[in-house]
């Protein structure tokens, strides 16, 4: 009767069993209650030697409260720390331990079976370069005193990767002033510091595309006629802010110093569309000339959009002006430039076409019509009309070699034919063509090249050798009239004087005649020359204006044979070590030898050699210097190129050497792709002779050829 709940509180089965066994026992924490009162309790019941049991008990009833309490309070902080997305931490400092949230696991992913509750495991996952500073700086404000903590530095997962993170914590102090606790919580920040450092890197990228594109940013304002400006507008136009009174103009004052008087209308125009027009995307663009502070004059583009007010009128304008003066300057320069074309390839009677390989479809000069004595339309521009008018014991044989060059991707291709002229006539037609575009899967699709008429040129080789037939006759008939007057060359005495006298004639008209033969042949590969050089300015790819390059250079140096034949006196030999001199003279020039320090050494013998040798020899000597100028002195490096001849009977033993890197060991340089060291040894074969490489000390080549007609 005085505990009437103890039979629900399950007290009153323990004192039946501590009665019956005397063993003492204890009752959990359980809650107690009765009509009178209720609680928390933990009992503890005995049996005494007299055979009374006794029960004592413990009131846990605020104990229990303060674990609901704090349970209630764990839970919010649970719940704060996920919607939150924070990682939070709680710190005892007096026994340093501390406590992790579940975002160690969430956010950096560490299980909790890894994570080890002393600082020291925090510490040893920070960056190695923040460590020192962050453990310093959190040390510092708990000796110090202070209530607050935050520090920004990176944190590393549990994949090794770093996370940047924003921790802050605050610390707990006891009546005395000792810290005893903190808590805080970390924050990772990666995704927006990543982000901050991608606008940074945005604005920076705007800034300087702005400025290698030469773009300035402005601003107007409609209802007082201000210009807002920066410095780079400002340093487009020569100036400053200081000199100019600020970053603010009016429009007349910007129209009157800056604007080309020529010009004015246009701006006016553009700048009463804009205020105008009832587009609300208005996107102005402009090109017009400004006067810069030094008086040089430039071209602009202006780009402007507008701004309007809730009525529908134009209250602000923004724009950006762009320098296109060298564009401009560019496009003159082209057009001066393809005049220029026009005028040589009129010069030299030569026609330019265009050949879209994918549509068969061309574009004609009229120079290509012209010399065929046709007008431009006359037949239609694709090159199936085209080879309509090729001569029918041709024609497959050129379509033949255009096939070849595109299917095996050949850079240049040089056919000769005829071609029906309007008249009835044929034409011989020298075509150079090459192929210059190319489709997404790399083939071919575009070709062009010049026609030249050579029908003159075939009639004079045609008369040169119906001529030289004619002369070998003359001289066959001198001869044997010679041979037959022999035995009365006394009495006939007069007569061979007169014979002797129509015979050197003959000879000196045969020299005349070779003599404008080299001439011609001269002009003929100067022409060649000129026309590769033309070419050459529309290529914008290194490897191929190279090879053109090296193509001129071969030319130069076969027509310098032709053009020392010409002026010499003897019309079969030309002195070796002139030609050479010239030949290499050229070539340093072209590539600017000489302000580079590299020198040219000869030592070549008194020797004469005929068009046979000169020919193929100086072709070789050509690749040999053009590869040393173009490899054996990189970096600025000085140095010399030597060669030196020597004559013995028919064999001429020539020593070419450079003192430079030298040819790479590994090279195999008889059997290699490279097309200069390939026409070196086929030339030497031509020659008859040997070639040997010495790459002990730079380069030196040793060559031994043979020179029959040499003197």
């Amino acid at each position: 009767d005085v505990f009437p709940g103890i039979v629900e509180f399950g007290l009153y089965d323990v004192f039946l069993r501590v009665a019956r066994t005397g063993i003492p026992e204890s009752l959990p924490v359980g809650m107690y209650k009765d009509n009178r009162i209720s609680g928390w309790r933990e009992n503890y019941v005995y049996r005494l030697a007299s055979g009374e049991v006794v029960a004592l008990y413990e009131d846990r009833t605020e104990q229990k409260q303060a674990e609901s309490a704090m349970e209630e309070s764990n839970e919010r902080f649970r719940i704060v720390a996920q919607t939150t997305n924070d990682t939070i931490w709680d710190w005892d400092l007096v026994r340093d331990r501390i406590w992790w949230s579940e975002g160690m696991k969430t956010v950096f992913g560490y299980p909790f079976e890894d994570i080890d509750c002393s600082i020291n495991w925090w510490e040893e996952r920070l960056h190695p370069d923040d460590r020192e500073r962050v453990v310093h700086g959190l040390n510092a404000t708990i000796r110090e005193g202070r209530d607050h903590w935050s520090e920004e530095y990176r944190f590393r997962r549990a994949d090794g990767s770093y996370a940047v993170v924003n921790d802050r914590g605050t610390i707990m102090h006891d009546a005395t002033g000792k810290p005893f606790r903190m808590v805080g919580a970390i924050l990772d920040i990666t995704e927006r510091k990543e982000a901050e450092e991608a606008l940074a890197l945005s604005r920076v990228q705007l800034s300087h595309a702005m400025d290698l594109a030469h773009l300035v940013n402005w601003e107007f304002d409609m209802s007082n006629g201000i210009f807002t400006f920066n410095d780079q507008f400002y340093a487009l136009y020569g100036t400053t802010a200081e000199r100019e009174g600020g970053y603010q103009m009016p429009a007349e004052v910007y129209a009157r110093e800056f604007v080309y008087p020529p010009d004015q209308h246009l701006v006016d125009e553009e700048v009463k569309r804009a205020i105008e027009t009832t587009d609300p995307d208005f996107i102005s663009r402009i090109e017009h000339r400004i006067v810069r502070r030094d008086g040089e004059i430039r071209t602009i583009v202006v780009r402007f959009s507008i701004t309007k007010d809730a009525d529908g009128r134009t209250i602000r304008t923004h724009g950006a002006n762009e320098d296109i003066s060298d564009i401009v300057r560019m496009q003159q320069a082209l057009q001066v430039s393809e005049e220029r074309q026009r005028l040589a390839l009129d010069g030299a009677g030569a026609g330019f076409w265009d050949w879209d390989l994918k549509t068969g479809n061309a574009v004609f000069s009229s120079a290509i019509y012209s010399m065929l004595g046709y007008e431009p339309g006359d037949f239609p521009a694709n090159y199936e009309a085209y080879f309509s008018l090729i001569h029918p014991n041709e024609r497959e044989q050129v379509i033949s070699e255009i096939k070849k060059q595109i299917d095996e991707n050949l850079p240049n291709c040089e056919i000769e034919y005829r071609c029906r002229a309007a008249d009835g006539n044929w034409i011989w037609i020298s075509s150079k063509g090459k192929i210059v575009g190319y489709d997404n899967e790399g083939k071919p699709s575009r070709m062009t090249g010049v026609n030249i008429d050579i029908t003159n040129w075939r009639l004079l080789e045609s008369e040169i050798r119906s001529l030289n037939a004619v002369l070998e006759q003359r001289v066959k008939d001198r001869t044997e009239a010679l041979q037959q007057a022999n035995a009365a060359l006394e009495l006939e005495n007069a007569q061979r004087i007169e014979a002797e006298t129509k015979l050197q004639a003959s000879y000196n008209e045969k020299v005349t005649l070779l003599k404008e033969i080299h001439h011609r042949v001269k002009n003929n590969l100067q022409i060649i020359a000129s026309l590769l050089n033309l070419q050459s300015r529309y290529i914008h790819d290194d490897a191929t204006l190279a090879t053109i390059r090296e193509s001129q250079n071969r030319v130069r140096a076969m027509a310098l044979v032709h053009e020392k034949l010409y002026k010499a006196d003897d019309i079969s030999h030309i002195s070796l070590g002139d030609y050479v001199s010239f030949l290499g003279a050229g070539l340093f020039q072209f590539y600017d030898a000489k302000r580079r320090g590299i020198r040219f050494q000869l030592d070549i013998e008194e020797v004469n050699v005929d068009i046979n040798t000169a020919i193929p020899l100086g072709l070789i000597i050509n690749e040999l210097i053009s590869n040393s100028l173009k490899y054996a002195f990189p970096d600025g490096r000085k140095g010399a190129i030597e060669i030196s001849v020597k004559k013995t009977d028919h064999t001429l033993a020539v020593e070419y050497s450079d003192d430079g890197i030298g040819i790479p060991a590994d090279l195999d340089w008889q059997n290699t792709k490279s097309l200069g060291l390939r026409l070196v040894n086929t030339l030497v074969d031509q020659l008859d002779g040997t070639i040997g490489l010495d790459r002990s000390a730079g380069t030196r080549f040793t060559m031994e050829v043979h020179d029959k007609e040499g003197t």
